[in-house]
């Protein structure tokens, strides 16, 4: 199935303030399937880009040479459903 790029679409921002795991599949559907399987590469462009306020202080946190994994495990730690309640 071919895809239409994300021309005129935004993603939007993740503060931690609303449900995690709704954003990281929307990081997720935007991202898609690379053609040549670097899928996660551009989920974490996706992400990083997106995070902002506590969310976005991991970004710090971690350097700049994190990976996907290395990113949403503390997201899921801080801000994950469980957190929520």
């Amino acid at each position: 199935m071919h895809r239409p790029p994300n021309v005129g679409v935004k993603l939007g921002t993740h503060d931690g303030s609303t449900c995690l795991e709704t954003f990281l599949a929307g990081v997720r559907n935007f991202a898609g399937p690379s053609p040549r399987g670097g899928g996660h590469h551009h989920e974490l462009f996706y992400l990083c880009a997106s995070l902002r306020g506590p969310a976005g202080q991991l970004l710090w946190d971690l350097g700049p040479d994190v990976t996907l994994a290395e990113l949403t495990r503390p997201l899921h730690q801080h801000f994950g459903t469980v957190n929520q309640a």
